[in-house]
């Protein structure tokens, strides 16, 4: 059990631009024991010959390759499961068809987590393509509204930040099978908003354990879908607040939190879904924990 098998799931919709590269950080591990899938998500481009072509080529190098396609767009939380219902590993990797990783991120991950004991860990992301500036004040917006959560020792804490706000980035998680199993997958209820409802059912499980070291390059790319206002993750976020957070808010008695963030995402749906004005967005005033986010209170 030194080297268990672990299993790199690929996420793939239209990433023929991207996908050899992202093949390639698989190919250049230092990890040995890898299984290597390929999932996509019915691309009308050609990832899936291109993604054929270089397992012909590099097939060798690992446990085992599949390719998986599907006949018909179903989104990122039914494209991950897929792959996941067919993977042989104990441990879990998944990335989109157009991130890097590092060549020590498995290693480092499988050490970092035997060592530990824990289930899953999250490890910090270094942004690539795109703006420069950008992407250095997104990084520090990761270092203290992402990683500073995940650097909380207790489980409940950890809950309770992700039920205020994500705390969880996909690309950087690396977690087990049997914990994939345990909580059900993926939301496919969410088809481009797979992130959240899994962490939530995983931290009412695990605790998550913080890798404090850059492993995986996220892309950053303008004019992304999931960069507008509208987007299908965004419209996802608001319908999965009012469906499931706030309800698990409620039951956990976080009282003034849930009036944040029903203020919070009444607004959002009505500029967002109803196209109200934005003026919609004052009424962030009427929360208490509004001030107390900009007195440095309540972080």
């Amino acid at each position: 059990m030194d080297s268990p098998l672990v299993t790199v799931v690929i996420v793939t919709y239209n990433s023929s631009c991207t996908i050899i590269e992202t093949l390639d950080s698989i190919y250049n591990q230092t990890y040995e024991n890898i299984e290597l899938i390929v999932s996509d998500d019915n691309s009308t481009d050609d990832t899936i010959e291109i993604s054929e072509a270089w397992i012909q080529q590099k097939k060798e190098r690992f446990n085992n390759v599949v390719l998986v396609s599907s006949k018909q767009n179903t989104g990122i939380s039914a494209n991950l499961n897929r792959a996941i219902n067919v993977a042989n590993g104990i441990w879990i990797k998944s990335l989109a068809g157009d991130d890097l990783l590092l060549n020590n991120c498995i290693e480092e991950c499988v050490n970092f987590l035997q060592n530990n004991g824990g289930k899953i860990c999250m490890v910090k992301l270094q942004l690539f393509d795109g703006c420069e500036k950008k992407n250095r004040k997104v990084e520090q917006w990761l270092e203290k509204d992402k990683y500073a959560c995940l650097k909380l020792t207790s489980r409940k804490k950890q809950y309770k930040k992700a039920l205020d706000r994500h705390i969880l980035p996909g690309p950087g998680i690396f977690y087990t099978k049997e914990l994939w199993d345990k909580i059900g997958g993926f939301d496919e209820s969410y088809r481009d908003f797979e992130e959240y409802s899994f962490e939530l059912r995983v931290l009412e499980l695990e605790r998550v354990y913080f890798l404090d070291k850059p492993l995986v390059k996220w892309r950053q790319r303008e004019g992304s879908l999931t960069h507008t206002k509208a987007s299908p993750a965004t419209l996802n976020d608001i319908n999965f607040f009012f469906d499931v957070r706030k309800q698990l808010i409620k039951q956990n008695h976080y009282y003034f939190l849930l009036w944040d963030r029903y203020i919070n995402y009444y607004a959002k749906r009505k500029v967002v879904c109803e196209n109200k004005s934005i003026y919609y967005k004052a009424l962030a005033l009427l929360s208490p924990i509004f001030y107390l986010r900009k007195m440095r209170i309540y972080l």
